[in-house]
């Protein structure tokens, strides 16, 4: 099924979700070319200050994971971010954390934990824990 069929299918609340998610989630991209690393984590903790409609957190994992392949140059830190601020929009704690790996080339990797539990981005084992934001 293509993406236009699969899209056609989603009920209209998916629907919304998926278009305010795939929005968002070119927002942080742009945000991620034009800010530096402080300057959009100030910008990012502002979009998460209001409250937003009541979602659960595995809709929004996947609204966040349905959209992604389709943001240009889409990173684990925009995904991680575009993550983020729904779930705090719906009151969830959740963490942001920075890792790297260094086999034969050095590698930074962001995911998303919950409860210490990973919801957003591949195993946090592969990578030494560097910091959370």
């Amino acid at each position: 099924m293509g993406i236009i069929n699969s899209f056609i299918t989603l009920d209209k609340e998916d629907k919304y979700l998926i278009i305010k998610t795939l929005i968002l989630g070119y927002r942080i991209r742009f945000m991620t070319w034009i800010y530096s690393f402080p300057k959009l984590q100030e910008k990012i903790n502002k979009m998460g200050d209001k409250k937003g409609p009541e979602l659960g957190v595995y809709r929004i994992i996947w609204a966040v994971q349905a959209t992604s392949p389709y943001i240009l140059r889409s990173t684990c830190l925009t995904k991680a971010f575009t993550a983020l601020v729904p779930l705090s929009l719906n009151d969830c704690s959740s963490t942001l954390r920075i890792g790297v790996k260094k086999e034969s080339d050095f590698e930074v990797h962001a995911w998303l934990e919950m409860d210490g539990v990973v919801v957003m981005g591949e195993s946090e084992r592969e990578y030494a824990y560097l910091t959370d934001l």
